[in-house]
């Protein structure tokens, strides 16, 4: 039943996080990650059918992510980070 995960500042152990850490996280509805070092998102990101944001900010590490085709009902989308390459399509 989480529907906001809001994670800041934070340097994990690990630069990744296991693929299918969002499998049980269908009611989520933001997803906000600010200046954490992770170097790819989980590809299980792409199964939030429900989620409306997704804000990445200072997100400097990031180097690998799904694609968030998928994501419906996103309605604001907020990248404030270097990226060389996002993967959507129109």
């Amino acid at each position: 039943t989480l529907r906001v995960l809001s994670i800041s500042n934070t340097d994990f152990v690990s630069s990744t996080l296991p693929d299918d850490i969002f499998l049980d996280a269908g009611q989520l509805q933001t997803l906000r990650l600010v200046n954490v070092n992770l170097q790819r998102l989980p590809s299980s990101v792409e199964l939030l059918s429900n989620l409306t944001e997704l804000i990445l900010d200072e997100m400097h590490s990031l180097i690998d992510y799904p694609s968030i085709e998928s994501l419906g009902q996103l309605r604001y989308l907020h990248i404030f980070t270097s990226l060389n390459y996002f993967p959507m399509h129109y």
